[in-house]
Parts: structure tokens; C-alpha cells; sequence
């Protein structure tokens, strides 16, 4: 990204933190991360330049993308709900248990049911 960019894109910010904490990040340096705020691969149409694009501070950024709503979990439930869409999703593990054969009867070769014999 280049400077000029960075330096817009903190402007139309306030220079605070894209999370809304109120943190003031600096334009550039180890201290911020410009990420977008909704996920790239959610929305490829929404412009790189416009709001889309906020500075986060490097700790915010680690929880906005790792956190419990955060983009890595929102991904993965978004591949879930797909692969279960195109029923590709896997299947249970467990089938399902019959009760199994009657112990106390049989069936000849006649095709009769008669009790076992004991």
C-alpha cells in the first residue's frame, strides 16, 4: 500500500481506530494495520479506497480477525453453511443402531418362524 493511500485512508478515519475504540494510530509503522471491515473475499465489489478500509490498531487487529465474531471464524462458518448447501458437508459418524435379530425364534428353510430350540 502506498503512503499517499495509507495516509487518505487515515485522514477519512480521524486517524483513530477502525474498531471504535477511540485509540489514535499513527499513519504508518509497526503500531497499525489497514485491513478491511467487511472481509475482501465477502465483498470483492466494494471499493479498496472507500470506507471499506479503516487503520487498526495491531492488537485490535488480532482480535477483530481472531476474536469470537472475528473474520477467521466468520469464514469458516461461511464454508460450512456452503458445503452444507451443495450437501457436500460430511456426514455423521455415528449410523444409527437397529435392535438386531429376534434371540428367542428362528426361521427355517420353509420360511416358518418357530422359537429356538434350548
Amino acid at each position: 500500500m502506498t503512503p499517499a493511500r495509507k495516509l487518505r485512508i487515515h485522514e477519512k478515519a480521524g486517524g483513530m481506530c477502525g474498531c471504535g475504540c477511540g485509540t489514535p494510530v499513527p499513519v504508518s509503522g509497526p503500531g497499525v494495520i489497514y485491513e478491511h471491515t467487511i472481509p475482501f473475499w465477502m465483498r470483492p465489489d466494494l471499493d479498496d479506497d472507500g470506507p471499506n478500509v479503516k487503520p487498526y490498531a495491531t492488537d485490535h487487529s488480532a482480535a477483530k480477525t481472531n476474536g469470537k465474531d472475528g473474520d477467521l471464524s466468520r469464514i469458516a462458518k461461511t464454508k460450512r453453511q456452503k458445503a452444507k448447501n451443495e450437501g457436500t458437508w460430511r456426514k455423521s459418524g455415528h449410523k444409527l443402531q437397529g435392535r438386531g435379530f429376534d434371540k428367542t425364534r428362528t426361521r427355517g428353510f420353509d420360511g416358518k418362524v418357530r422359537d429356538r430350540k434350548r
